[in-house]
C-alpha cells in the first residue's frame, strides 16, 4: 500500500509542478511564481478537495456503536 501511495503521489504531484517550475510550463509562462514550492501542494490539495466534496457522503451511513452494558 505504501509503494502504491508513493507511485500515485509522485505522478500526481508531478504534473502540476512541471507546469510551475519547467521553463515551458504553461502555468510559468503566465507569470506564476511559486515560493518554496507551497503553491504546487496547494493546488494539488485544492483539486483534491474538489474532486472529493462533490462526491457526497460515504456509502456508510449509520455506524454501529456498542450499546451501554449498564
Amino acid at each position: 500500500a505504501y509503494c502504491l501511495f508513493c507511485c500515485l503521489n509522485c505522478l500526481i504531484y508531478a504534473i502540476p509542478a512541471g507546469w510551475v517550475w519547467s521553463d515551458n510550463g504553461f502555468l510559468r509562462q503566465l507569470g506564476v511564481v511559486d515560493i518554496a514550492g507551497s503553491g504546487v501542494v496547494h493546488l494539488c490539495g485544492a483539486v483534491s478537495v474538489d474532486y472529493v466534496v462533490p462526491s457526497g457522503p460515504s456509502s456508510v451511513t449509520k455506524m454501529n456503536y456498542p450499546t451501554s452494558m449498564g
